[in-house]
Order: structure tokens, then sequence, then C-alpha cells
């Protein structure tokens, strides 16, 4: 996705994503990320190598803990759906829900974890 692109064009995009709160090296860690998945994405199931993004499980862009990481279709990254009529995937279990995160079950499993 990123090592396509021209120098010049690559330092531009590495000063708006620090500035974002992403570490200098991310175009290079989400390269590596996608390509260990197979540019699959870990919600769907679909493979593709310019729709897929690596994504921060907890939302924040500087813990770039591998256990933190994963890869997603594009729409889902910016609060879609995967593919249209494709259920999603519990974030937990891996069964197929109507909506984006966790299913009951695991939720609860969460929620007593917590307390």
């Amino acid at each position: 996705m990123y090592r396509h692109l021209a120098p010049a064009k690559l330092e531009m995009l590495r000063r708006q994503l620090i500035a974002k709160g992403y570490p200098v090296y991310w175009p290079e860690l989400s390269d590596l990320v996608r390509e260990e998945a197979n540019f699959t994405c870990c919600i769907c199931g679909r493979r593709s190598t310019s729709d897929t993004v690596t994504d921060h499980k907890d939302g924040k862009p500087w813990n770039c803990n591998w256990d933190n990481l994963r890869v997603v279709c594009r729409g889902y990254n910016t609060g879609g759906s995967c593919s249209p009529g494709k259920p999603f995937k519990c974030l937990g279990c891996g069964q197929p829900i109507r909506h984006r995160g966790y299913c009951l079950a695991c939720n609860a499993e969460r929620k007593e974890a917590s307390q």
C-alpha cells in the first residue's frame, strides 16, 4: 500500500500520520501486517490488496503491539461494514452476527471478566 509511493509523497504522508499519533515506522509496519495476513480481512475473510487496511483493535494509533493490529476491509475501518450482505463476525468467537463487535455471549463474558 505504501511502498509504491514516490519518496516525496511517502514523506508527506509520514508527517501527516505522525501528527495523528502514528509512529514514524507506521507505513512499513502496516505493509508488513497486511502481508502477514495475506491481505485478508479478519472480519469477513475477503482478500484484497487494495481494499484492506491495518486497524488498531483499541483505536489508539500509537499502540502498535502486534496483538493490537489486524487487517480489515477499508469500509469496516471507516465505520461501515465489510461487504454488503455479509454478516459481521464476533470479535470474540468468530460467529456470524448482525452488528459490529461482540455477540451476546462474548459480551457477557467480557463484562464478567472486567468486574
